[in-house]
């Protein structure tokens, strides 16, 4: 299943298994008997009885892909490929694919599926065949420009590298075959590494409207929050890849209420959850006040910091919290409640109050 059940206020598919429980549907007596949500899609066991005779219905649901577009990178949905085909072999029947309408992300899917397979058994590519032959039997297979695009970029990825997955057991022998040099001196870590560096999103061209307005809020302007749509992260130099270099902010973290929004920050995924993490440069003594407005508005009860403030006789973070008085940022008033060491760490308890109202957020 390649679509939220509700996507931009509108119905794209009516949910057809139990929340929790068992549900009737006509003749068909259909239970959950367990269900794994991770950030980019949702895998359920589903028990089908009919007749008194029952089947069990592995449910792979991704619910990463946006109301608009394609996903922002393949890799997400090559690993659900990835895992969607190893039960699959292990089962009998087709194969069940359906998005909303069963043409546009349902043939990207299946487009993926057989190119993959093609290489695999032919050794070539040829995704317009693919297409092509899809649409023979069923019209608008891939509908769009962009969908044709990312099974590009998702093969493009898939080639270039390969399978890193390692099973948890085998973790140690395989790290240190990484670890082994080669006759260049090169380890298969400096390979790894550098096939990394070649398909991301080069550092001076990721451009984001946002921070190139409000440099003098940025510490450095090497690292600027921004990002490339799919095509932009993937593009080796070819026609294919002519496209404008436009650029997107959608990662970006925004001040709400303020004008500008801007704030040096980002979100990042989880494994299990979307948007899990907010990460940020060291705060600057003009955006102290920013960085607590961040943290009381988007609710933030952990801060981790990774730095000192002075690093090699420069600064790298501004001391952005109170001592033993309490201290206002704006109109954020922080109070240190308590600190110590712990297991090699150094923690403090804050307090942070927004003047204009009473509510008050704790948290370390």
């Amino acid at each position: 299943m390649i679509t939220n059940l509700v996507e931009g206020k509108k119905t794209k598919c009516e949910q057809y298994w139990p929340s929790s429980g068992s549900q009737d549907f006509g003749p068909f007596h259909v239970s959950i008997t367990h269900q794994l949500t991770l950030a980019d899609y949702t895998i359920r066991t589903l028990s089908v009885e009919l007749s008194g005779k029952t089947r069990k219905v592995n449910h792979f649901h991704y619910t990463a892909w946006p109301d608009h577009g394609v996903p922002d990178y393949a890799t997400s949905i090559l690993n659900f490929h990835k895992m969607v085909m190893k039960d699959h072999k292990a089962h009998r029947g087709p194969l069940l694919v359906h998005c909303s309408a069963g043409v546009g992300r349902t043939g990207t899917f299946i487009a993926i599926d057989h190119v993959l397979e093609q290489r695999e058994t032919e050794g070539v590519v040829d995704i317009p065949g693919v297409i092509l032959k899809l649409r023979q039997q069923r019209t608008n297979m891939v509908q769009t420009l962009d969908q044709h695009i990312f099974i590009h970029d998702a093969i493009l990825e898939s080639v270039t590298c390969g399978d890193t997955e390692i099973e948890a057991g085998d973790l140690r022998k395989r790290l240190a075959q990484l670890k082994t040099k080669d006759e260049s001196g090169r380890s298969g870590l400096d390979l790894q590494f550098a096939i990394l560096d070649q398909v991301s999103s080069n550092v001076g061209e990721a451009k984001s409207f946002a921070a190139q307005n409000n440099l003098a809020k940025n510490r450095s302007t090497d690292f600027l929050p921004g990002h490339f749509p799919t095509h932009i992260l993937m593009c080796y130099p070819s026609d294919l890849c002519s496209l404008p270099k436009h650029t997107v902010d959608n990662w970006r973290v925004v001040l709400k209420g303020e004008n500008p929004d801007y704030i040096h920050t980002s979100s990042v995924h989880g494994y299990k959850k979307h948007r899990a993490f907010i990460i940020t440069q060291g705060p600057m003594r003009s955006t102290a006040r920013d960085f607590w407005k961040m943290v009381y508005s988007r609710k933030c009860s952990v801060v981790v910091m990774l730095s000192d403030l002075i690093e090699l006789d420069e600064e790298v973070c501004y001391q952005y919290w109170p001592g033993k008085r309490a201290q206002t940022y704006g109109e954020f008033r922080v109070e240190l409640l308590s600190e110590g060491w712990k297991s090699g760490f150094l923690y403090r308890n804050f307090s942070v109050q927004q003047a204009k109202v009473s509510k008050i957020e704790k948290g370390s």
